[in-house]
């Protein structure tokens, strides 16, 4: 019975969360600065807070480096719409004399369940940044 019920506590708990990101947009960043370029959150939708911790994984960028930092964006749509939001957002520093354009990727992760162990969700991305 124990089993049962929280099978369907951790359902109801996933039925309310939902993730927060946009489409990567190519984003233009100034040379030997750090500059945010992509911003993730999965919440709950009945009270807008953060549900999981989501971490960067897999930072892959041929001229610079992609870190990550725990962030903040207001909700654009939604019930959550005029909300600040929790977010995990990630960061690109051009390498020293880059100028250009290239394409970064990286990966999004966060365990599915809150309470329980379970499969790791995982979302790939790729963002173009132009650094001038």
């Amino acid at each position: 019975m124990g089993s049962l019920k929280s099978s369907i506590i951790v359902a109801v708990t996933l039925l309310f969360c939902v993730e927060a990101f946009a489409n990567p947009k190519p984003v233009t960043v100034r040379a030997g600065a750090t500059s945010k370029i992509y911003a993730y959150a999965v919440f709950n939708q009945t009270n807008c807070k953060a549900s999981v911790q989501v971490r960067l994984s897999s930072p892959r960028a041929k001229n610079g480096t992609l870190t990550s930092r725990p962030g903040s964006f207001v909700a654009q749509s939604g019930r959550c719409k005029g909300k600040r939001m929790t977010s995990t957002d990630v960061y690109y520093k051009p390498n020293p004399g880059f100028r250009g354009t290239e394409t970064v990727r990286f990966r999004m992760v966060y365990d599915r369940y809150i309470d329980e162990v379970g499969p790791v969700v995982s979302k790939g991305f790729r963002v173009k940044v132009t650094v001038k």
